[in-house]
């Protein structure tokens, strides 16, 4: 194990000599570098206190990190993804919340669209069985949308016969229903 360890060293700090060789010039900010195990539980106890050399840095492990907008911890559950996604919406649902009254329909609905749904729809193949728990939490962050496109209650039930009633709500906002 400390020898595949110790040939990641050397690759590493090969790449990054031929990365400042190249007619590019690029550079890795060492202190900004980071690496993921990924793993169970029970393997990732297993090994413990490992930690790269990347140039003049030590590097350690970290628990989940963030690729092309998505989040992936060191279990793979995507639950940190899930979580990072609807906290980020909720902050952009909360902000159209608060000029709702000086939009119409048709803008508030481009809004939501734009700011919100985009993020449930980046990355959608990645939460194919997804455990319902997750799913959830994107269901109810829709459900908080119609609510602000159509000014409706915090009381009212959104149900999927209210959405086909609300003329097409879920394909105006170009979202496939296949994932949730």
């Amino acid at each position: 194990m400390v020898s595949f360890f110790r040939i990641l060293a050397v690759f590493s700090s090969r790449f990054l000599l031929y990365l400042a060789v190249s007619c590019f010039i690029l550079f890795l900010n060492d202190d900004k570098t980071e690496f993921i195990l990924i793993g169970t539980r029970q393997q990732l106890a297993k090994v413990d206190g490992i930690s790269l050399c990347v140039g003049d840095s030590n590097v350690s492990p970290v628990k989940s990190v963030k690729n092309l907008g998505t989040w992936i911890d060191s279990n793979l559950n995507l639950k940190i993804n899930v979580n990072n996604t609807c906290k980020a919406a909720y902050y952009h649902l909360t902000n159209v919340r608060r000029i709702t009254k000086y939009l119409n329909e048709k803008s508030s609905r481009t809004l939501i669209n734009a700011l919100v749904i985009r993020r449930i729809d980046y990355c959608n193949s990645i939460l194919y069985g997804l455990p319902a728990r997750e799913l959830t939490k994107f269901q109810r962050l829709q459900n908080s949308a119609t609510r602000i496109i159509f000014i409706i209650s915090q009381r009212c039930v959104i149900s999927h016969q209210f959405c086909e009633n609300c003329t097409g709500y879920l394909f105006s906002l170009e979202y496939s229903s296949n994932v949730l």
